[in-house]
């Protein structure tokens, strides 16, 4: 008994031994990147606030009489989550992915390591679960220590108690797209394991098509905000047409929970000012529909490209 969970396990284990360092390395990187994300944030803020924030504040003089008002707009924390989460988190993670599955399904295929595994007395199919396993735990692993700062960040925030869910809830949706292009890659990988030079085009065309269509998109949304272009009434330059790459592009599948619109909350004081009208901006739930549909629609794709990945897998000579 303990010896088949052994055999189910060492390829997990015997991975980690031999990567540890690049995993490590990869963990360090991003966790870089949140710190420098948050570390701007916080010296740009008067005040920390997950939502988008505007106040209104009447500047005194020594005897507490108002002379003047003072208009402050907040970003907020969540436009942090939403940079990271966005363009740099999911590019950053999809080349992790293609160096990941590179080491363990190209490498392996070319150096004969498959067959060492599976003479060793491990079966294809638990060999090809313990990989896929692997690829998806790596993510998890890399994301983590990014995680417990950005939530414990988020938790000091005085608009925690309201949105500190939807923190959790971004960081979920953020790990399930990383995870599903992963899948993607990783079948994109077995496809090509007689041709390691083929999967790192494809690959390369695959991560220079996100940046290109993150950038393009942004400065589509920037003219016209979020509305698809068909919604688009008049338009007048050409960067309405990047707008049609939202129809194809990955990030239109990871939409964040924390995206508002603005109301008026309770008067408070701050220091010998007063503030006037704080304006915190609410969960705008427009998006809930596809935020529940789609760990559904990840968990049914994932398992097509499985299927898919596994039948390639199967076929692969094992001949030394």
């Amino acid at each position: 008994m303990m010896t088949s969970r052994f055999k189910k396990t060492r390829v997990l284990i015997t991975h980690l031994k031999l990567q540890y360092k690049l995993i490590l390395f990869f963990m360090l990187i991003f966790s870089v990147i949140t710190a420098i994300l948050i570390y701007i944030n916080s010296s740009d803020q008067l005040v920390h606030y997950i939502a988008p924030t505007n106040m209104t504040i009447g500047i005194t003089n020594n005897q507490g009489t108002i002379i003047d008002f003072q208009n402050i707009v907040l970003k907020g924390f969540s436009s942090v989550i939403t940079l990271l989460f966005g363009g740099i988190g999911i590019i950053f993670f999809s080349i992790q992915s293609v160096i990941f599955s590179f080491l363990n399904f190209n490498r392996e295929v070319k150096n004969k390591q498959i067959s060492l595994w599976v003479i060793s007395g491990i079966n294809r199919k638990t060999l090809f679960l313990n990989k896929m396993i692997y690829t998806w735990l790596i993510i998890i692993f890399v994301f983590l220590p990014s995680f417990l700062v950005i939530v414990i960040y988020s938790s000091f925030a005085n608009d925690a108690n309201q949105t500190i869910g939807n923190v959790f809830a971004d960081c979920l949706l953020f790990v399930l797209i990383n995870i599903f292009i992963a899948s993607i890659i990783n079948f994109l990988s077995i496809k090509t394991k007689e041709n390691t030079t083929t999967f790192f085009i494809i690959a390369g065309l695959f991560i220079g098509y996100l940046i290109i269509s993150y950038f393009l998109i942004s400065e589509y949304e920037s003219v016209y905000g979020k509305v698809f272009p068909i919604d688009v009434e008049n338009h007048s330059t050409y960067t309405y047409y990047f707008g049609f790459l939202k129809y194809f592009s990955i990030f239109e599948l990871y939409k964040p929970t924390l995206e508002f619109y603005t109301r008026k909350i309770s008067i408070n004081s701050f220091d010998v000012q007063i503030i006037f009208g704080p304006y915190v901006s609410s969960i705008n739930y427009k998006n809930i529909t596809l935020v529940i549909l789609f760990p559904i629609i990840n968990f049914v794709v994932l398992q097509i490209f499985n299927f898919l990945s596994y039948k390639d897998y199967k076929k692969i000579n094992i001949n030394i």
